[in-house]
């Protein structure tokens, strides 16, 4: 007999009591109760919620280069690409953290070492690109899939980094909405995609521009 209708045939016993519980424990508040609620009977893979919301003009929108990051407030990517982006652009690898606000992955997750400073720091497409063992990342700041099981208080911002061309699914807002305790603290914050310089120095000297000298039959008889 399989698991599920073993689960159905204990639902059933007379001393289980069961509830389906669509109704939000989260929310603070009747607007993001009603909100929470609201988006749950549409979170599919469909779109149109989140830009419902974008052009109701209830969320506060800055650029990135108006965001400002700390340890306290919660950083929420809509693109792994994005995030390695903030990684970098903060130099998390070179900064102190205090091990609260780092979260140990791979072999270093279910026994955490007694030296993090022998870890690195690395944003999710830098350990998928490492094929990291063991390294760590920042509590605060993820997809939000990574970020399921987690909250955001009262007292602290959910800054939903996404680009121009982001495309949000219902499921995605969602699950970013109902993180929150009040949709007060919602930015949603545009990153541009920022397209890597061509190198132009290196150690203190310059990088010249490869050129390819093409000679043709004809231009040895010239």
């Amino acid at each position: 007999m399989s698991f599920s209708k073993l689960f159905e045939e204990f639902l059933n016993e007379p001393y289980v009591l069961s509830d389906e519980g669509t109704e939000t424990k989260r929310a603070r508040d009747d607007e993001t109760k009603a909100k929470i609620e609201a988006l749950y009977t549409q979170s599919n893979d469909k779109f149109g919620c989140f830009k419902a919301d974008i052009d109701s003009g209830r969320f506060d929108i800055i650029k990135y280069e108006d965001m400002e990051y700390n340890t306290h407030d919660v950083y929420i990517t809509h693109l792994n690409e994005t995030e390695d982006f903030i990684y970098r652009d903060k130099s998390f690898a070179t900064s102190f953290f205090d091990t609260d606000e780092l979260i140990p992955k791979g072999s270093i997750a279910s026994r955490p070492p007694k030296n993090p400073n022998n870890y690195p720091i690395l944003s999710q497409t830098q350990a998928e690109k490492q094929k990291s063992r063991a390294y760590y990342q920042l509590a605060n700041i993820g997809s939000c899939t990574r970020y399921q099981g987690s909250e955001v208080t009262d007292k602290q911002k959910l800054y939903y980094i996404i680009t121009p061309d982001s495309k949000v699914t219902n499921r995605e807002w969602y699950t970013v909405v109902s993180r929150c305790w009040t949709l007060n603290s919602i930015v949603i914050v545009l990153a541009d995609r920022k397209r890597e310089k061509p190198l132009s120095e290196f150690n203190g000297k310059k990088v010249k521009n490869i050129m390819i000298l093409s000679v043709t039959e004809g231009d040895l008889h010239k």
